[in-house]
């Protein structure tokens, strides 16, 4: 058996560490790591939203079916005073008196949706 250079072993094992040292700067210098902190408050401002979705939704349901019943009950009175709006003027009053209620009630949804700036 040979003997082992001990001085050779410690050379390849310098030049050795030098290119992995230069290795793992060349990767540090192109690839940086996200920092977790972003990523924790994404989560956090997410399950805070879906919570308040989840709370809200009632209402939403309540807001909805207030929408519709009115709709429907500008509807029932048009049609029941349906005899009277035989001339152009009653035409254009009733259907302008419509128009505003739907305006009214759209308006009052897209309010009501706007998300909440306090949070």
């Amino acid at each position: 058996m040979k003997p082992l250079n001990t001085r050779a072993l410690s050379l390849q094992e310098e030049l050795l560490a030098r290119s992995l040292q230069s290795l793992a700067a060349d990767i540090a210098a192109h690839h940086q790591t996200r920092a977790t902190n972003p990523i924790w408050l994404r989560a956090q401002r997410e399950r805070r939203r879906l919570a308040i979705d989840r709370a809200t939704r009632p209402l939403r349901i309540v807001e909805s079916l207030a929408f519709l019943c009115s709709l429907l009950l500008v509807a029932f009175k048009l049609r029941q005073s349906a005899p009277a709006l035989n001339t152009p003027t009653a035409l254009e009053f009733g259907g302008l008196a419509f128009a505003i209620v739907l305006a009214g009630c759209c308006v009052l949804l897209h309010l009501a949706r706007k998300p909440s700036t306090t949070v």
